[in-house]
């Protein structure tokens, strides 16, 4: 399967790709040239991504099966139109506040050859750790203030990449995220100017290891449980984080102000 979707609507294929469900994501205008014969998801939250509405429409144009993830819009009007099998998922949020509607739905979709994923663990994993997360998310956003926080990853290295979207969006604030054990073979040698970087790391597998000696990062550990117990934790860790450092920011989460503008030009170009 391709995962077709950018941004908020986008995150949701990288954490199916890592767990190791066969999904290729891509983050782009049209299909990727290995497409033949693949199944398309085409997700936009709100159904007006300029880029996944051009990549739906070249999936149509090649005879490929395409199935929509989306709340409304011109997406969801387009699966009608065609006749394509949809998912429609309560609309009003902004997309990346509407992750559980993308994520859960997304993995259902795997459920029936993938009896391991007990979807019900991911939300269970987000509410045991409610309070703690909230007493780690104070901390780490009171220690990114004044840094840039640069989030690594292997085996969550969704994860990291959500708490990166999560702090640009919510707080405004600029943020960076890496994947072990590349890294280790190219950033890691760019710490030695002292620049004001706060590695963080989510830590799980044993070359995580050397990026915790290289860097003396701040470690954020998974708690024991599945798989998707520790997602709904993580993930639930890293968005209030983001939103606690808006807090301290005096940011508005809910207010965007250069993304609108990147929309408006994109629907120019791809229209």
């Amino acid at each position: 399967m391709i995962y077709v979707g950018l941004g908020g609507s986008g995150i949701a294929g990288d954490v199916l790709a890592g767990l190791g469900l066969p999904v290729q994501v891509w983050k782009g205008p049209g299909i990727p040239p290995t497409s033949t014969g693949a199944t398309l998801l085409a997700v936009s939250y709100s159904g007006e991504t300029r880029e996944t509405l051009s990549s739906v429409h070249q999936a149509m144009e090649r005879g490929m099966k395409v199935v929509v993830l989306t709340s409304g819009g011109k997406l969801l009007s387009v699966a009608k139109e065609r006749g394509l099998p949809y998912i429609q998922v309560p609309g009003g949020l902004p997309p990346r506040l509407a992750f559980p509607y993308l994520l859960l739905p997304a993995l259902r979709l795997f459920q029936d050859s993938n009896r391991w994923l007990r979807i019900e663990e991911f939300r269970v994993g987000a509410l045991n750790f409610t309070q703690e997360n909230f007493r780690k998310g104070k901390e780490l956003a009171s220690a990114i203030n004044g840094k840039i926080p640069v989030i690594y990853g292997s085996k969550f290295s969704a994860v990291a990449k959500r708490m990166k979207q999560q702090i640009n969006e919510n707080a405004k604030y600029p943020a960076f995220y890496g994947e072990v054990p590349e890294i280790h073979h190219n950033e890691v040698e760019g710490y030695g100017r002292g620049f004001p970087l706060l590695p963080i790391l989510v830590k799980d597998q044993v070359l995580d290891d050397v990026t915790a000696n290289l860097l003396n990062p701040v470690i954020i550990e998974p708690p024991q449980g599945s798989i998707l117990y520790q997602l709904g934790a993580l993930i639930h860790l890293a968005d209030v984080t983001s939103l606690f450092l808006a807090q301290l920011l005096n940011e508005d989460p809910y207010v965007l102000r250069v993304i609108p503008k990147a929309r408006e030009l994109t629907t120019r170009i791809l229209s």
